[in-house]
């Protein structure tokens, strides 16, 4: 039984020692990349209200996926969520769309990404 025990003991230090020295490079092969745009200002229309813009690519399916942060040890971990959006096209830019309504300044839309986009889905942010 000591044995038996002993040798659980050893097998469980040996995962706690693995995960801890190559735990982040499990991590960082696991989850796929997304490129990103950061929503902002950009666009003065004739009657001189400033809209914010968007790149017509990370419009998928009527839907714009955004990287919502949250906090996990030292690292910090993105997981995607969908929101609909309202958007116009622009007049002046041929690949960009003015956003009416769905998206405030600073929010993080995801232009591509390794894998299909889904709700909830982790990933690593590229820039």
């Amino acid at each position: 039984m000591r044995k038996f025990a002993a040798v659980i003991m050893s097998l469980f230090c040996a995962v706690i020692i693995f995960f801890s020295l190559l735990g982040d490079r499990i991590y960082r092969l696991v989850t796929p990349d997304a490129r990103t745009y950061t929503v902002s200002a950009a666009v003065r229309l004739e009657s001189g209200e400033i809209r914010l813009t968007l790149p017509k690519e990370c419009l998928k399916g009527g839907k714009v996926w955004l990287l919502e942060p949250s906090y996990a040890f030292e690292r910090t971990v993105f997981t995607l969520k969908s929101v609909e959006v309202s958007l116009s096209e622009s007049e002046f830019y041929s690949d960009l769309y003015i956003v009416e309504s769905g998206l405030a300044q600073g929010d993080v839309a995801v232009v591509s990404c390794e894998k299909e986009p889904r709700e909830g889905m982790r990933v690593e942010m590229e820039g």
